[in-house]
């Protein structure tokens, strides 16, 4: 009786031992994490071995679907093993096991996804040293002023904040590299919550040997609207799970129709990584507008109150014939709103942050920039250009009827390769405008004509920079035609 007394005690024992030994985080000090390998970082839950999450932007699935709303803790640990590996040059990748949220190295003997870092499929890539030289920048392709806030030789630390602009194309990594060409430092900032580095989507650009492995730090979700990212999570959701958004009711749920994650998203916690950098982009309110085209219902109105729901199927088209869709002059007080409520988030956590609000580029029959459009941004504009250190950018950007510069298939709502260098030379027109950079690349006098212009090999530095069809190698300092880019194949399904 006594023998089988300590064996139950010792297996109570064992038990406890095992359940705090699963509870924990093993953290080095912070000089030991620096030098940490994806192996050492080791983050112990509860999970279920059968999900396969997402793999950090940046990194590709070796095999296997992924699940649409992965826990929290799990997204943490993987994007915590992701950072990691990334700060380790020699780190081809990582496996990472969900049942007990634990990364090691590609080496390693451990059962669970592998996530691979992507690779830019060039022939000529180059050693990346020669390519930072090479890409220096000629003193007769800037122009500069005197009195600037951010001096040549000053540091940047880069955040953004946004959609699917920040999740599917290239260009706030091409922004990074640019900047660097143009004499700036461009740390990358220490962002806490979920940070990303790296667009999800691989889009091989002609320049993208020189940015592809530049590290931008973000949070994007693609296809959330402005308020999923301006309040604090969940805050006065009701039974029937909706909650106020400015005299509007809309869903506590993210994305699309409001039909994916659940998982509550604070405000506050962006606020804090955004502050930690001194040019943050914000581009979250793309897709207010967009449930005409998709056939979402984004807000529906019925007696003063919304509704968020997919796409409607024949059942609730029935009960949706007494309700009205708010179209896009309803939803500009609306997303100004919540733009401001963003940028006022970070501003109360620090005030000399520069905020740089991207306008909305047309995703409308044959992309066309319909006059709603132009005064959809100048709305926003006139609002949010009063706060402090806030800057709106606006551009125009060609139909497919002028130029590719859409992505296809899957993506072909979103901006291609020319599309996204069109915004990079805007946004650094309007910080060189607002006497926030000290230089920038020479630029035409704007028009779509020196937009639109093909002549490459004719064209003077300025007119290159002002082209969206061609660009200035830095390799052989020639004017040269600039593609629409190819996307990798076989991406990540999440």
């Amino acid at each position: 009786m006594r023998c089988i007394d300590a064996l139950r005690l010792t297996a109570v024992l064992l038990f406890v031992i095992l359940l705090l030994s699963g509870c924990g985080v093993h953290v080095k000090d912070k000089h030991d994490q620096r030098n940490a390998t994806a192996a050492d970082q080791i983050i112990v839950v509860s999970g279920d071995p059968d999900i396969i999450i997402p793999c950090p932007a940046g990194f590709k699935l070796a095999t296997g679907e992924v699940i649409d709303d992965p826990p929290p803790s799990a997204a943490r640990a993987i994007a915590t093993c992701g950072v990691i590996c990334e700060n380790n040059l020699t780190c081809p990748g990582f496996i990472f096991n969900a049942s007990i949220m634990k990364c090691s190295d590609v080496a390693a003997a451990m059962h669970g996804q592998r996530c691979n870092k992507r690779s830019v499929k060039l022939t000529d890539m180059g050693n990346s040293t020669d390519m930072g030289k090479a890409a220096i920048v000629d003193s007769s392709e800037i122009v500069e002023q005197v009195d600037a806030h951010l001096g040549v030789g000053a540091e940047i630390r880069l955040y953004g904040i946004g959609a699917s602009s920040l999740s599917s194309m290239p260009w706030l990594d091409q922004l990074h590299f640019n900047l660097q060409r143009l004499g700036y430092s461009l740390p990358v900032v220490s962002a806490k919550r979920t940070p990303e580095f790296h667009p999800r989507t691989n889009l091989v650009c002609d320049d993208s040997k020189y940015y592809h492995r530049l590290p931008t730090a973000r949070f994007a979700r693609a296809g959330w609207s402005s308020w999923e990212f301006a309040l604090e999570g969940w805050q006065g959701c009701g039974k029937d799970g909706f909650h106020d958004v400015d005299g509007v009711r809309v869903r506590c749920q993210h994305g699309p129709g409001c039909a994916f994650s659940k998982q509550p998203l604070l405000v506050s916690d962006l606020a804090r990584d955004a502050a930690l950098s001194n040019i943050t982009i914000i581009a979250t309110w793309q897709s207010d507008d967009l449930h005409w085209m998709t056939h979402y219902v984004v807000l529906t109105v019925v007696d003063h109150r919304a509704s968020c729901a997919g796409k409607i199927s024949p059942h609730h088209q029935k009960a949706c014939r007494s309700q009205r869709t708010k179209n896009w002059e309803d939803m500009v007080p609306i997303s100004t709103s919540m733009i401001l409520k963003t940028i006022r988030a970070i501003h109360n956590q620090n005030p000399n942050v520069w905020i740089v609000v991207l306008g909305k580029y047309p995703e409308t029959f044959k992309h066309r920039t319909f006059e709603f459009i132009a005064s959809y941004n100048h709305q926003v504009r006139e609002v949010i250009e009063k706060e402090p250190r806030t800057l709106f950018v606006d551009f125009y950007m060609p139909s497919d009827d002028e130029g590719k510069f859409f992505q296809h298939t899957m993506h072909g709502g979103q901006l291609n390769c020319r599309g996204s260098m069109i915004l990079v030379q805007a946004t650094l027109a309007r910080l060189y405008r607002a006497r926030v950079l000290q230089r920038t690349f020479r630029l035409a006098p704007p028009s779509k004509g020196a937009l639109l212009n093909s002549q490459c090999s004719k064209l003077s530095i300025a007119e290159c920079h002002s082209s969206g069809l061609c660009w200035l190698n830095p390799a052989t300092r020639k004017c040269s035609s600039y593609g629409p880019g190819i996307m990798e194949q076989n991406e990540d399904k999440h």
